[in-house]
């Protein structure tokens, strides 16, 4: 297993929970030495199974004080990281590897103050599309999941937004009050249960949403959604 994150001690932290194999690539998926770095590591290990493109940004700011770097930043993490970050690593995937990518509601729904966030999001959708098509000749599968609303580092920002500069911020308050936020590690357990028990057929057939009922049983059991961190059945 191979750990790519901008911060060096998390990646540490997540690899001792993985166990012995996992190896870390501290890098910035949004700079060409970054995904260099992750190449470089990528060739030096087995051949990867699964791609998961996790990696993204969501500045928050109103339309007449949007920065262009912040724009580009946003751009070249959500979007431009997932394309060349795939295509540099064709050759390090095994025949019939699975490639994720995070999406996000933010692709189909207009945030005041979250402009960049929502079209890169957007983009990174129709290039996961183009990208199903491109790689099923390869025998690459490639998928989507939506895991909102899980409680991260992103989302807890936008819950500390004055919500007069991002309207939203006051309806993830209202989720956070009634207990409406997913833990890291359930959505973890989704991701997992995605990516190793799904067919080939249905891990490309839909965008799949972590709130979807139809398919708790299957990895959630009886267990809530809200509820606290689910145990790990996988070492």
């Amino acid at each position: 297993m191979l750990l790519v994150g901008r911060r060096g001690a998390p990646l540490v932290a997540t690899a001792r929970t993985c166990g012995p194999g996992t190896t870390v690539c501290p890098a910035d998926v949004a700079e060409p030495t970054g995904r260099a770095a992750i190449l470089a590591a990528a060739r030096s290990g087995p051949p990867l199974q699964f791609l998961v493109h996790c990696a993204g940004i969501h500045p928050i700011e109103p339309f007449d004080g949007m920065t262009a770097d912040a724009w580009r930043q946003t751009m070249a993490t959500n979007v431009e990281a997932r394309l060349w970050l795939t295509r540099e690593l064709l050759p390090c995937l095994a025949p019939g590897a699975r490639v994720l990518f995070l999406g996000s509601r933010s692709a189909t729904r207009a945030r005041i103050g979250g402009t960049a966030y929502c079209v890169a999001q957007a983009a990174s959708f129709m290039l996961h599309e183009c990208l199903k098509a491109e790689l099923a000749p390869r025998g690459a599968l490639v998928g989507s999941a939506i895991p909102s609303p899980t409680l991260t580092p992103m989302v807890e920002a936008q819950l500390a937004a004055d919500p007069a500069a991002y309207p939203d911020a006051a309806d993830y308050r209202e989720l956070a009050a009634a207990g409406r936020f997913i833990a890291p590690e359930t959505t973890a357990r989704f991701l997992v249960w995605l990516l190793m028990d799904t067919t080939a057929d249905e891990f490309t057939a839909k965008e799949w949403r972590i709130t979807d009922e139809s398919h708790h049983a299957r990895w959630l059991g009886l267990a809530s959604l809200w509820a606290a961190p689910l145990p790990s059945n996988r070492r």
